[in-house]
């Protein structure tokens, strides 16, 4: 019999949520936002694999508002997130957030950038959907065409 899963041993885990985002940037994986049961949420987690620790990143005044259901790509080793739930509306903002560090430094800054408001009017909540990024096209299926690049 062949073992699939295994349970790794990691430090200081997240609290328990649903409808967040996980993404690899580096073998990190970059968790944000998500609903705990009682509020969406805006914290991000960043789980280095080679270590197993993880590192609560706070939030600072130019972060995403709490959010669920929302998506994100890695773009230029960038997290982009785009709308979601806040508990009470549909977002329909744009954020990218990028990793700083120096060398030797344990300590990382995230630069956080909200897209211009322009952009973010020509997009639609997310209601689930996912962000799709395959080198740099856009792709776009109609159920009559197919496929559209």
């Amino acid at each position: 019999m062949y073992t699939f899963w295994t349970t790794p041993s990691t430090q200081s885990c997240p609290g328990p949520r649903a409808a967040h985002s996980c993404d690899v940037i580096d073998m990190k994986l970059y968790v944000f936002g998500g609903w705990n049961g009682k509020k969406a949420l805006n914290d991000l987690n960043i789980l280095s694999v080679s270590t197993s620790v993880w590192t609560e990143v706070q939030p600072n005044p130019d972060a995403p508002s709490a959010r669920n259901n929302h998506s994100t790509a890695v773009v230029d080793q960038k997290l982009m997130v785009h709308g979601g739930h806040d508990g009470n509306k549909w977002l329909a903002d744009m954020y990218d957030v990028e990793e700083w560090s120096r060398s030797g430094l344990v300590v990382h800054h995230f630069l956080v950038h909200r897209v211009s408001d322009n952009a973010a009017r020509k997009t639609t909540s997310t209601d689930g959907k996912s962000i799709i990024v395959v080198e740099f096209q856009r792709w776009r299926w109609s159920p009559g065409s197919g496929l559209d690049i």
